[in-house]
């Protein structure tokens, strides 16, 4: 028993990364408080695995590149299974579901037609990214953003006619008195599938950390603690 407490007692604290700037799943605010569903999952399943945990909120690309440079152990940032990501980290299986949505600035029908020489926004290094250049590459002008919040200032001030992002992310966007003047169009389902599983990144050198967030994550579905995190943020169910 001993040893075991001592290896326990040694273990260094998990680096999990976050998107920063991204409500309702990660907002940091002027005290440096982190907030969010992604900081409530991280922190639950942290607890639960009885791990000391850092959160470390960043831009999106960064997650990327610091998981591909071994700086995090875990990022919870929504992240879709794509083959590229494969190479330099694993996959939790989905904490939640979503899909992704046109906005555009009023009640239009997304078609070829109108999307030509229309300037689409998205947000670099995205599942959202690459569905724009599958779809759109030749017909649309592609412009994009290093974040979120970026790229919906693009869209209220007019720079681009359409974005493409996760209806999760963009539904604080909607119901604020801003938003409500905007229009949303889901994407076809059979283009969209990878893009609908949100998975939590894993350090590829660890299987036993990856079996670990698995199962963590299966008990907080089964234990209601899921349900009640992701009520806090949305009405509906997301798994």
């Amino acid at each position: 028993g001993t040893a075991a407490r001592a290896e326990t007692a040694e273990r260094p604290p998990l680096r999990v990364g976050m998107e920063r700037d991204y409500p309702p799943f990660c907002m940091v605010d002027e005290q440096g408080n982190v907030s969010g569903f992604d900081f409530d999952i991280a922190t639950t399943l942290c607890r639960n695995m009885k791990r000391e945990c850092v959160i470390l909120p960043m831009a999106f690309q960064d997650i990327l590149d610091a998981m591909e440079q071994g700086r995090l152990d875990i990022a919870v940032a929504g992240l879709a299974v794509k083959p590229d990501r494969l190479r330099y980290m694993n996959f939790s299986d989905s904490y939640y579901h979503s899909r992704s949505i046109y906005i555009t600035g009023r009640e239009v029908s997304v078609t070829k037609e109108w999307m030509r020489g229309k300037k689409l926004g998205t947000q670099s290094g995205t599942a959202q990214r690459s569905l724009a250049e599958k779809m759109w590459k030749d017909v649309a002008v592609l412009c994009e953003y290093p974040d979120h919040l970026s790229m919906i200032d693009a869209l209220k001030a007019g720079e681009v006619d359409v974005v493409i992002i996760d209806g999760l992310a963009a539904y604080d966007f909607l119901l604020s008195r801003e938003g409500s003047t905007y229009s949303m169009q889901a994407l076809p389902l059979k283009l969209d599938s990878p893009t609908n599983n949100a998975c939590i990144g894993v350090r590829k050198d660890d299987a036993q950390l990856l079996r670990d967030v698995n199962a963590f994550l299966n008990d907080i579905r089964l234990s209601g603690e899921y349900s009640r995190i992701a009520r806090k943020y949305f009405p509906f169910s997301i798994y």
